[in-house]
């Protein structure tokens, strides 16, 4: 299937039959291979917008996580405080 891209990288306008013969192949059998190519570029995309919604959720809940840490640490700091005025 590498040759075959190759060959689409340099024309795409080649008909299945020059490339079958190129290939050294059936035209039906490049006709297969391009639609598999096809299928495999569909997944691959989806698999791209996928990643990156998740990627997205990762910085969402980051930021969110960093927030809270943040207040648990104000909490914190202000209750250490509250117990240091009532025992001095």
């Amino acid at each position: 299937m590498n040759e075959l891209i190759k060959l689409l990288k340099q024309n795409a306008r080649f008909s299945n039959e020059q490339l079958a013969a190129m290939l050294g192949t059936t035209p039906k059998d490049v006709a297969a291979q391009i639609e598999q190519l096809e299928k495999d570029m569909d997944a691959a995309a989806t698999d791209f917008v996928r990643l990156r919604e998740l990627s997205e959720k990762k910085e969402q809940s980051e930021a969110l996580l960093e927030q809270k840490m943040e207040r648990w640490v104000y909490l914190s700091d202000l209750a250490e405080r509250i117990e240091a005025q009532k025992n001095s």
